[in-house]
This record gives C-alpha cells, structure tokens and sequence, in this order.
C-alpha cells in the first residue's frame, strides 16, 4: 500500500512515466475484475479501467493531493461504470421510446461503417456463388422467402432449392471463415458502441 502511494508521488511529481507504468502493470487485472463486478461485461469493464488511467495521466498535477491511490482509483473506476451503464440504459429508453412512437433511432457514423462494411464482405462472399445458388440464398436470407415459394419462383424442385440453398451457405460459410478476424476486429470496434 505504501509502495503504491510512493509511486503515484513519483507520478505527480516528477511526471515519473516509469511509475506511471508500473502502477497500471501493478493494477491493472485487479481493477479490471474490480469493473466487472459491476459492469457485467468485458469490453465495457476494459474500457473504463483504461479510460481512468488516461484521465489519471493527464490530471496528475491537479489529483496531486490524493494519498492513497488504490482507494482514488477503485472509487473513479466504479463511478465511471455507474455513469457508462447509466448512458448505456438511458440511450436504451430512448430507442425503445422511438421505436414505441414509430421512429427509427438516429444511425451514428460508426453503425454506418459497421454496416457498409458488412454489407462490403456479404458482397464479396456472395460473388462467389453460382447465379442458382445466389438468388436461392437472396430470396431465402434477405427476402425471408420458404423453400417452397423459391421453388414456385425459379420454376425448379423443392429438392434443388435445398441443394442450391446448403451449397450456398456452405460456399458462404467457408469465405466468411477465412475473413473471421476482419470480421471479429470489426465486432470488437464496436462492441459497445450499441
């Protein structure tokens, strides 16, 4: 505890980099579980330890008169849990409350990209299908149409359709494999952001 307290003087005092980092690699796993004690999730309970550690570093002279650090620091990070979730659930409220009235909530610039870069791989993987095997699997997942009307529609067997549909979603399946980490990357992006 006082090794800690020594370190954090070092920290405003000397704008010491070294202790800085030494204090974050001391503390950071504690105060991470710390967070996710009460933000219930892991993205959001790294966001927050990060962000009151950066907000440590640049208000270091002014937090100059704190005496013991691990009791400054636990007590920021679950106020900045507190207030992320508080956002989180007003934020909610208000999309139910549009959805509740007709509206559609407003689309932020990073739901565009996520979405635009979704639709860019959803694209690509569908380039490599057959003419047969693209408009079975657009009817079936992007118009929500049953085997059976695909079937009315392309004027061919139910059986074919089956064919065509497990052909294409197989083809799909292996072209978003090899496209997972650009895929999981995007979904780490943005996994708070919604």
């Amino acid at each position: 505890m006082v090794f800690e307290n020594i370190l954090w003087l070092r920290v405003t005092t000397n704008d010491d980099t070294q202790a800085f980092s030494e204090l974050f690699s001391r503390y950071y796993e504690e105060l991470y579980f710390f967070a996710l004690k009460y933000a219930k999730q892991k993205s959001l309970a790294v966001d927050e330890v990060q962000q009151v550690f950066c907000r440590c570093w640049e208000q270091r002279t002014a937090l100059s008169h704190i005496l013991n650090f691990r009791s400054y620091i636990q007590k920021a990070i679950k106020n900045e849990v507190i207030d992320a979730m508080r956002k989180h659930l007003l934020q909610l409220k208000y999309f139910d409350y549009l959805n509740a009235i007709g509206m559609e909530h407003p689309v932020t610039p990073e739901e565009k990209m996520l979405s635009s870069k979704k639709e860019e791989i959803l694209s690509a993987a569908m380039e490599n299908l057959s003419p047969q095997q693209m408009k079975v699997y657009w009817l079936s997942k992007q118009e929500g149409w049953s085997y059976q009307q695909i079937a009315q529609e392309m004027k061919i067997s139910i059986h074919t359709v089956k064919w065509h549909a497990a052909a294409a979603f197989q083809a799909m399946r292996i072209f978003l494999k090899r496209h997972e980490k650009e895929l999981f990357g995007l979904i780490l992006l943005f996994d708070f952001a919604f």
